[in-house]
């Protein structure tokens, strides 16, 4: 089986690798935020499809579907799924996250895919399928939004990580 996202696979090797209170306390950490969730999300949509959600709407129902992602992840990830929707507002500025729809994921390939939409004191937050969660002004994000920035959108310590494993 290709993956399309060897980080995420390196986290959940990561995850596997650890016992009990341990790997549930690993994962909560990987999942901190909204955004941090809503990516890790997003992530796990890319490896079971090759290709990121339309909207929240796909993302949503593939979590609630059960086909992509087991319970006790979902546990350990501290989701709720007859809760889902506060997962997909922003804790900074309350206002849903813009997904980037249909993102490709070529292995190696770290994609910016979650947009916080307003932001606090003209920046906002940027989370990318690796579950890093990055805070730029405007014009960074337009660049991402838009493709135009490849240099942020790569992640060398992921990719070394990446390598280092496969």
């Amino acid at each position: 089986m290709r993956m399309r996202n060897s980080v995420w696979l390196l986290w959940v090797i990561v995850a596997a690798g650890c016992s009990g209170e341990n790997t549930a306390a690993r994962v909560a950490d990987l999942n901190r935020s909204n955004i941090q969730k809503a990516a890790n999300l997003y992530s796990a949509y890319q490896m079971h499809n090759g290709v990121g959600p339309k909207d929240a709407a796909t993302l949503k129902e593939f979590v609630s579907s059960g086909s992509g992602i087991s319970p006790r992840r979902l546990e350990m990830m501290q989701i709720d799924l007859k809760n889902l929707d506060p997962i997909f507002i922003s804790e900074r500025d309350h206002k849903p996250f813009k997904l980037k729809p249909n993102v490709l994921a070529p292995s190696m390939t770290i994609a910016a895919v979650v947009f916080e939409d307003i932001g606090i004191d003209g920046k906002r937050q940027v989370a990318f399928n690796n579950g890093s969660v990055r805070e730029v002004d405007d014009a960074k994000y337009k660049n991402l939004w838009e493709n135009k920035d490849a240099e942020l959108q790569r992640d060398p310590e992921a990719e070394a990580a990446a390598k280092k494993s496969g």
